[in-house]
């Protein structure tokens, strides 16, 4: 897969022309910016949707001597991406009006490393925990932050059973397989979704799911609404 660089450019041109104005945006439409820009990226091949790894390549983004936001606004540097749906939220946001250093990107999925905090100047902890549950058909984000002596930091992210059922459905609507696929009715309590990057259709699937939760946030305004 190449990545279509003419888009790039003309996204980053884009940004160049538009920053001042997002950076005086609300959070909500901020989002909206970031969604949109994430689906050309997708679109572009720069982004490739991919469950279980927030970004791929860190190690490269961290050797190229250039911010992740000069890096990915660059279509001569080529940077190319396997991400979550969090990791390409993430990269577009960055992208558009935050330079980011590529040494403080770290292995984990905790609410408190240094990409989370990024995200939360926009995005609730709610909203990602919602978003990737969605992505990967369970919720894996660490809230529990190590450092903290106070309960209040150790709550973890709760989603009412209804909640958790509209999460699980968009999942399975949009190509994502759970454990007990053949069975005639899905058993919420005991639910496990599974992928399989051998399968033909997992970064189609991947793809589609990711292009769905961009959508869900433009329609409903900054919101990913189920």
């Amino acid at each position: 897969m190449e990545i279509n660089k003419n888009s790039i450019q003309e996204l980053a041109n884009r940004i160049v022309k538009e920053n001042d104005l997002f950076l005086l945006s609300t959070p909500n439409e901020k989002k909206v910016i970031v969604a949109e820009d994430c689906l050309i990226r997708i679109q572009a091949q720069q982004l490739i949707p991919y469950c279980g790894i927030f970004i791929n390549n860190p190690k490269e983004l961290q050797q190229i001597p250039q911010s992740i936001q000069a890096q990915i606004n660059t279509p001569e540097v080529g940077i190319q991406c396997e991400s979550c749906a969090k990791g390409s939220l993430f990269l577009s946001y960055v992208g558009r009006a935050n330079k980011f250093d590529g040494s403080e990107l770290v292995p984990t999925n905790d609410i408190f490393d240094a990409q989370h905090k990024k995200l939360l100047e926009i995005f609730s902890i709610r909203e990602l925990a919602y978003i990737e549950f969605a992505f990967e058909g369970q919720q894996y984000i660490n809230y529990e932050d190590p450092k903290s002596f106070y309960e209040e930091d150790k709550k973890p992210i709760l989603f009412t059973e209804e909640e958790q059922k509209k999460a699980i459905l968009f999942y399975i609507e949009y190509g994502g397989q759970y454990k007990d696929q053949y069975s005639s009715e899905i058993n919420y309590d005991n639910f496990q979704s599974i992928f399989d990057e051998n399968n033909e259709d997992f970064f189609e699937e991947t793809n589609g799911r990711l292009i769905a939760i961009c959508e869900n946030i433009i329609k409903n305004n900054g919101e990913f609404i189920l």
